[in-house]
């Protein structure tokens, strides 16, 4: 009896200490598995969020922006009227991707790509339809897309489809909230025209633009072109640029204060041989400049 009370003792203590060793070794092996496993996870988490397509990767930044432009223009030609909602061609809707890489302390590159998207433009519609596809209609447009490489003291080399050094100069001098936000493009030909008392259509379109001034359109120019632009000196900045087949421009900018007014002014010379056979060449020379 004494034996058999004795065996049993000894297998419940045999019993209760196998648990516990189990029950330690399992704790000691879910703390250890539990740290290596969220520190893993940590490190992971961290790698996903520094790839991700807001920030791009470790090495290679990513910035995504743009803006919403749609006009509401409403006409009267003295017979008929009506009133359209369209993207300004001017300042069309428009997203860009871009980033750059610093490759060392004086060196970096990057890239841009900008498209523009429209869904009814106004360079497209007439008094018969708001959506006529003349000047394209709603669709995407690749503007830009260009790589470059730069260096603090030598300045930028950039090649691809993107703007000629004499791009944009007649918007250069534009200074605070004076930017470009509605151009109908009233004038062109098919369009909005005004109406004769017989109903008869005038020759000559309305030309309605924003701030009531009307430009050269040969000052928005977007070519495969190669471009140099210096560091900036003293506010001015050189460019130079050489593309398609052929056209090569040059322009200097400046930007800087004079006491209490901030001044901008731009001045170029553009030379296009892409001309048909016999046409000759174009020479254009652009200015500009504004204070404020």
């Amino acid at each position: 009896m004494i034996g058999e009370i004795m065996k049993t003792k000894l297998s419940l203590a045999a019993l209760l200490a196998g648990g516990m060793m189990v029950a330690t070794s399992g704790s000691a092996s879910a703390a250890d598995l539990g740290g290596d496993c969220c520190a893993d996870l940590e490190e992971r988490v961290a790698t996903l969020e520094a790839t991700t397509a807001r920030k791009g990767n470790r090495k290679v930044s990513l910035k995504i922006s743009g803006w919403v432009n749609q006009s509401v223009t409403y006409w009267d030609n003295g017979v008929d009227s009506d009133t359209y909602i369209a993207t300004p061609t001017e300042s069309s809707t428009r997203f860009r991707f871009s980033g750059g890489a610093k490759i060392n302390h004086d060196w970096s590159a990057g890239y841009l790509i900008e498209i523009e998207a429209f869904s009814s433009s106004t360079l497209g519609f007439t008094e018969a339809a708001d959506d006529a596809p003349t000047g394209g209609g709603s669709g995407l447009n690749l503007r830009k897309s260009e790589m470059w490489i730069k260096n603090k003291q030598l300045g930028k080399i950039s090649w691809g489809q993107g703007s000629a050094a004499t791009d944009d100069i007649p918007f250069w001098s534009q200074l605070g909230v004076t930017a470009l936000v509605h151009q109908p493009d009233l004038y062109t030909a098919g369009s909005v025209r005004l109406r004769r008392d017989d109903g008869t259509q005038a020759t000559a379109g309305v030309t309605t633009r924003a701030l009531g001034v009307a430009w050269d359109a040969t000052g928005s120019n977007r070519i495969n072109r190669i471009r140099y632009d210096t560091p900036t000196i003293a506010g001015f900045v050189i460019s130079a640029a050489w593309g398609e087949d052929d056209i090569s421009d040059v322009a200097v900018r400046y930007a800087g204060s004079f006491g209490d007014f901030k001044v901008k002014a731009a001045a170029g010379y553009r030379w296009d041989g892409e001309q048909a056979p016999g046409a000759g060449d174009t020479n254009v020379l652009l200015a500009n400049a504004g204070f404020i």
